[in-house]
């Protein structure tokens, strides 16, 4: 449906952009759950 939801989790660059850049898999994990949750109180 329109407005389409989206969750942005920035990516850690400590050496410049596209070397060793890392995510935090905690947030990652954290954003599913939130869409989850707002997906059941929807339905």
């Amino acid at each position: 449906s329109y407005p389409i939801p989206v969750y942005g989790v920035l990516n850690r660059r400590p050496f410049g952009p596209c070397f060793n850049t890392d995510v935090d898999l905690d947030m990652v994990e954290g954003a599913i759950k939130r869409f989850l949750k707002d997906e059941k109180t929807k339905a």
